[in-house]
């Protein structure tokens, strides 16, 4: 993943914890697999082409980009195939707050911005049944 995000660091009672750029996009990837109405993530070098359906394989991130500022906030930015017939609007709201709900719980880092890009739409070509 290109990112220039530094590890997030947290402090315990015992010690220091670091949080990778990829843990966090496993983590931002499962709160989009929760999500309603997204068939899945679309890299921004590859106009129209879909990486595939939400898993939990090991694929490089290209289609998740986090970055951090230089006060460590978090910036998330996802482009999304999304199901035809769905609210656009409205899958791209839920998916902000699963993600930063996600993040917040599971990783316990602060997510400042989520910027949500809509790269297409899949359209379900099932053929229809003879009359």
């Amino acid at each position: 993943m290109k990112t220039a995000l530094k590890p997030q660091r947290t402090t315990g009672s015992r010690g220091q914890i670091f949080i990778s750029d990829q843990a966090i996009a496993a983590v931002v990837r499962g709160a989009l697999g929760e999500v309603s109405g997204i068939f899945g993530l679309s890299a921004p070098t590859h106009e129209g082409g879909v990486l595939g359906v939400l898993s939990k394989t090991g694929r490089q991130h290209s289609d998740i980009h986090i970055s951090s500022d230089e006060g460590g906030a978090l910036h998330v930015r996802l482009h999304l195939v999304i199901e035809y017939g769905r609210k656009l609007d409205e899958v791209a709201r839920q998916a902000i707050e699963m993600v930063r709900k996600r993040v917040r719980s599971l990783a316990g880092v602060e997510v400042a911005n989520i910027e949500v890009e809509i790269k297409s739409l899949h359209h379900d070509k099932k053929p229809k049944p003879a009359a």
